[in-house]
């Protein structure tokens, strides 16, 4: 017990200053994103909580044996489903989703409406708390001290603006998050059916999960693989019979109906890729980006291969997975293992030089990521719409989405800085304190 609560008697003093500032800074935010996903449940026009609400009413759909991808398709005229952005008083709005995603669900599907919200949010919540202890504890495996590991916990405060935006989006962001966390401690634990069950939900967003495959199977873990791919054919199997409907038929409704390019990439913001759509193909971007994503995250993964700690291996594709497909800014929750590793590892550098490099890479990876947030076109959080209005003068959402400004260059540039730092973090810093695949001791910490 006195282990469980140690990392709050044991908080550094010069540390409670900067923790108290980033609990108030996110705890306003929750509030904010906990109120709008309540009034999206309750029946209103869509404020928050959108994804949630409308992964609920596909199941509640599905349990009507009404297959969802006929509602999007067209093909039926329901007079409670209808298909998203077609809102209309007391009509459910809704979209088409991977198969194993209604079972996972399923359990909040029984329950009212706004009470499945209440407990999503819950859930959201303890995932949040889950993350900060995993983050704690990695640091504390890695060697580091009690006041190291409070600092690695508080970084992930760096991550409000993604947290709080997949509070109001009610969105998988903060559970696959904690999620990714929880597949590392099984495969260091080697409990690998359960970091199976881990990656099948997932793959709920097979544009998040995909990449993941590129750790597990370097590291040849095929009960993890066989595990996942059991459970989602299993759930689609079984939807499919439910609905009355071809498993292989329900598979391609899912591909497509996930036009992801609409959204764009980290990589190349909403707004530059709308502008140059009209001249270049947009499954030739697409699948730029795709290939562009999938090398860095195979680079990255093999030259961590080494290192034991399963939470530096899943970071690349925890990074990469918002790069090679499409990630809005609620999605990039899933860096909390990369900027725990990365911190971790910036408290670790004891020599002066590798110290400062890391820090250094760091220091420029958090900038860009934060006026990345700030920028127009960056999806930005509603509470900061007001601040960069009047310090800029520049709208969060583009007047005109063809037209390219100074604003959407300096997000295009921010994006392409994260990636390059991402991969000189993982494909050159990293390895090069662990070469013999086990944790090496650098004077008095362990790397």
């Amino acid at each position: 017990m006195m282990r469980q609560i140690s990392f709050f008697q044991h908080l550094p003093l010069r540390l409670r200053p900067l923790v108290a500032v980033a609990v108030v800074l996110m705890a306003v935010c929750w509030l904010f994103s906990f109120a709008s996903s309540f009034f999206f449940a309750s029946g209103g026009r869509p404020a928050g909580g959108c994804d949630f609400t409308m992964r609920y009413n596909e199941i509640r759909c599905v349990l009507d044996r009404i297959d969802p991808f006929a509602i999007t398709r067209g093909d039926i005229a329901h007079p409670v489903y209808v298909r998203f952005n077609r809102w209309a008083p007391g009509r459910m709005n809704l979209t088409g989703y991977t198969p194993w995603a209604y079972v996972f669900l399923l359990p909040f599907a029984v329950l009212p409406k706004a009470l499945a919200a209440a407990a999503y949010t819950l859930l959201e919540l303890g995932c949040v708390l889950f993350l900060f202890r995993f983050a704690y504890h990695h640091a504390k495996r890695t060697g580091l001290s009690e006041e190291g590991a409070v600092a690695v916990s508080a970084s992930l405060c760096l991550l409000v603006y993604p947290i709080t935006s997949a509070f109001g989006a009610g969105n998988f962001g903060i559970p696959f998050a904690a999620t990714i966390a929880l597949m590392a401690d099984y495969l260091d634990n080697g409990n690998e059916v359960c970091a199976g069950l881990c990656w099948a939900f997932l793959m709920c967003k097979p544009q998040i999960g995909v990449l993941f495959a590129v750790p597990i199977l370097l590291h040849r873990k095929w009960k993890t693989l066989g595990v996942a791919a059991g459970v989602c054919l299993a759930a689609t199997f079984a939807v499919a019979a439910w609905l009355g409907v071809s498993p292989v038929k329900l598979l391609l409704e899912v591909v497509r109906d996930g036009d992801v390019g609409t959204y764009a990439t980290d990589l190349l913001p909403l707004s530059l890729f709308r502008a140059i759509a009209p001249h270049v193909s947009k499954g030739v971007v697409l699948l730029l980006h795709a290939v562009i994503g999938f090398v860095l995250c195979l680079f990255c993964c093999w030259r961590v291969r080494t290192i034991r700690d399963w939470a530096v291996r899943l970071a690349p594709p925890a990074f990469f997975c918002t790069i090679w497909a499409y990630g809005w800014s609620h999605d990039k929750c899933v860096y909390a293992l990369v900027v725990a590793v990365a911190m971790a590892l910036c408290l670790q550098a004891n020599t002066t030089r590798s110290h400062r490099l890391v820090t250094l890479v760091l220091s420029i990876l958090c900038g860009a990521s934060i006026l990345g947030a700030l920028l127009p076109a960056g999806s930005v959080h509603p509470m900061f719409i007001l601040a960069t209005r009047r310090l800029f003068g520049w709208s969060p959402v583009p007047g005109n989405l063809r037209s390219v400004g100074t604003p959407e260059i300096l997000l295009c540039l921010c994006s392409v800085v994260k990636t390059l730092l991402a991969v000189v973090l993982f494909g050159f810093i990293l390895p090069n304190f662990d070469h013999k695949g086990t944790m090496r001791n650098h004077g008095n910490h362990t790397i």
